[in-house]
Formats: C-alpha cells, sequence, structure tokens
C-alpha cells in the first residue's frame, strides 16, 4: 500500500474516533475505486448482523476518503464534508462487510473540479455500495462539498 493511502488510513483512525471504533481498514485503492472495510464484531445489533449507523457510517466514510484521494491529486487543498446521504438497505449484513465507492465520470469529475478553482466551492454526487459475503446489502447516494482552502 502506497504512502498515501497509509496517511489516509491513520487519518481516518485518528481524526474520527467513530471510525476508530468501527475498526475500519482501506481494503482497496486502485485510484478509481476505494474499498473500505469493517468487521461485523465490531459492528454488531442485538440480532446478530450489522448495525444500520455502521452500514451508513461505513458508506459515508468511503466517499468522503475517495473524495479526499482524488482532491489531494488534484492538488487541490480544501475542507471536505457529507452534506447529503441516503441509504437503501437490501439484506441483513450477517458478516465482515465493506464500501465501495468507484469514481464518477470524467464529465463530473471535470465539473468538479472547475467549479472549485472558479468558485473556490463545489459539490459532487456519489453512488457507493455495502457488500457482505460477495451480496450487495446496502446502496447509498451522498452528496460532498468541498472548499478551497486559504
Amino acid at each position: 500500500m502506497n504512502t498515501e493511502i497509509e496517511k489516509l488510513g491513520r487519518l481516518l483512525a485518528t481524526e474520527i474516533p467513530l471510525l476508530a471504533a468501527m475498526q475500519i481498514h482501506i481494503s482497496h485503492y486502485d485510484g478509481a475505486t476505494l474499498t473500505l472495510q469493517a468487521p461485523l464484531s465490531a459492528n454488531s445489533n442485538p440480532h446478530g448482523t450489522a448495525f444500520g449507523g455502521s452500514i451508513a457510517t461505513l458508506g459515508i466514510a468511503c466517499g468522503w476518503a475517495w473524495t479526499h484521494l482524488w482532491l489531494g491529486n488534484a492538488q487541490l487543498p480544501n475542507k471536505l464534508v457529507i452534506q447529503k446521504h441516503s441509504v437503501d438497505y437490501l439484506k441483513p449484513v450477517k458478516a465482515d462487510f465493506l464500501a465501495i465507492c468507484h469514481a464518477p465520470s470524467p464529465e463530473v469529475l471535470n465539473d468538479f473540479e472547475n467549479a472549485l478553482r472558479t468558485h473556490g466551492k463545489a459539490n459532487i454526487a456519489l453512488d457507493i455500495t455495502t457488500q457482505s459475503a460477495e451480496q450487495l446489502a446496502a446502496r447509498h447516494q451522498a452528496i460532498y462539498a468541498a472548499v478551497i482552502r486559504q
């Protein structure tokens, strides 16, 4: 794993205590797709399945982390926050689970970057999925807001 990903892993674990408690870790990043993983043991509910809040949090963190990496690669110093999130829970999660964020289209990325460079702020919409035992468990739609840091 490269230094950029190791640095992000430390940031997620130290700056966001909830993610440390959830025991999340980065399991894959190839420049276009980021995967965060969490163990069921640290995120279970009384029914032995993953807590809905943990599923939502992992999805939000995955989209945020993907955008954070993309902005860093674009050399755009920023403040990045979640603006809106919704999740559709499709199946109970009965094992370790992961959230996957794929890069949006080049057009969406170009519009996002142009708005940031021109106006100093922009929003980006991302689709994120949660899988467990290689099955789709949830779909997330998230909008992240970035402001250029002066």
